[in-house]
């Protein structure tokens, strides 16, 4: 699954979990519902300041979002080769998202 896929699940997930719509969820971060239903389905990338509204107005943390599980078990390993692998995960991610 492709960084932008996993975004996109995770706000759906979390979305779910607050009880918003795709419409009511778009309407409070001001975009049109169908970029919302693009970003879910990993269509379509997502800017900072979208993530960041979006995390805002669902309460999570915006890391809740993009983080995939392995991304957050390597980052609480202090083991340096895990740390490269998290450095390499967010690079990709960084990539995905342009």
């Amino acid at each position: 699954m492709s960084d932008r896929a996993l975004i996109g699940q995770r706000i759906k997930e979390e979305r779910e979990k607050a009880g918003y719509t795709q419409a009511q969820l778009a309407q409070r971060v001001a975009i049109d519902d169908s970029v919302l239903s693009r970003i879910e389905n990993g269509w379509r990338g997502i800017d900072s300041l979208i993530l960041r509204r979006v995390a805002n107005t669902l309460d999570v943390p915006m890391d809740r979002l993009f983080a995939a599980p392995e991304a957050l078990a390597l980052a609480r390993s202090n083991d340096s080769e895990q740390v490269r692998g998290m450095i390499e995960w967010a690079r990709r991610m960084k990539a995905d998202l342009s």
